[in-house]
């Protein structure tokens, strides 16, 4: 699983780290990506664990059903 900021969004941090810990990531992870992700260029990604995460914890946050 991973994660990229997209430049058009001033509100991109706040949810991707929403995102992340809804998932059950853990907050020491998420504050270490979110830093990572500052320093990142555009359309680099920074990867987080694989992680089984329920479909309705998925669409609660905004991802859609293949």
């Amino acid at each position: 699983m991973g994660c990229s900021l997209a430049p058009f969004n001033p509100n991109a941090v706040a949810e991707i780290e929403a995102i992340l810990r809804n998932m059950g990531v853990d907050d020491g992870v998420v504050a270490d990506r979110i830093a990572r992700l500052r320093q990142a260029g555009p359309n680099e990604l920074i990867k987080v664990e694989d992680r089984d995460v329920p479909d309705d914890v998925l669409q609660e946050n905004g991802f859609e059903g293949m």
